[in-house]
């Protein structure tokens, strides 16, 4: 799923759940976000769409507020910044993933992954919760010095702000011990089982 400059969006693959056809059509978003089987997308009113896959309520549960920031798609659960820096998530609880979520107000970005959730804070440091079968959550960094984070099915990776990555959790394809050594990125993503990272 994309968004376009008009602030539309456009979804295309598969649509056995109505992630495809069941796509907002109106253009006033401003970021979106897939998860596993259902997107989630902020409106310029600060507001949330949610359609697609409902099996865990990810979208009849979408809060219906209109203060947040930021939103982020899991396997079956969301995660979404509040304007005052506070943090709301919804679906799947199996792990934790939504009794779990901090409930602080410094937080800055947030991605959620398959089975668990990983937060920047305002000082710096990151915060995650959910699944941690592969130290996705124990293994988390305890320094400050992060920009921005991205979840992935059952590991983490993190910008930091002399522009080095950090990866942690599960390694099976090289997720975590191939992560490149350079200070030279300005941005990165998780996927499934891999990583890809923007240089200056």
């Amino acid at each position: 799923v994309a968004l376009k400059s008009d602030g539309s969006l456009m979804s295309w693959g598969d649509d056995s759940d109505g992630q495809v056809s069941d796509t907002p059509t109106t253009n006033d978003f401003t970021q979106v976000s897939a998860g596993a089987s259902h997107g989630v997308a902020l409106k310029s009113d600060g507001s949330l769409a949610a359609w697609g896959y409902d099996n865990k309520g990810q979208v009849a549960f979408t809060p219906t507020t209109n203060d947040f920031t930021q939103v982020s798609a899991g396997q079956w659960h969301s995660v979404a910044l509040k304007s005052d820096g506070s943090l709301m998530s919804w679906g799947d609880d199996s792990d934790g993933l939504v009794s779990d979520t901090p409930t602080t107000n410094d937080f800055t970005q947030v991605s959620a992954g398959q089975h668990h959730s990983v937060a920047l804070k305002s000082d710096g440091s990151l915060v995650s919760w959910g699944y941690d079968n592969r130290g996705q959550v124990s293994g988390t960094p305890t320094t400050n010095d992060f920009t921005q984070v991205s979840a992935g099915a059952y590991y983490s990776v993190a910008l930091k702000s002399d522009g080095s990555l950090v990866s942690w959790g599960h390694d099976t394809s090289g997720q975590v011990s191939d992560t490149p050594t350079t200070n030279v990125f300005t941005q990165v993503s998780a996927g499934s089982y891999h990583s890809v990272a923007l240089e200056q």
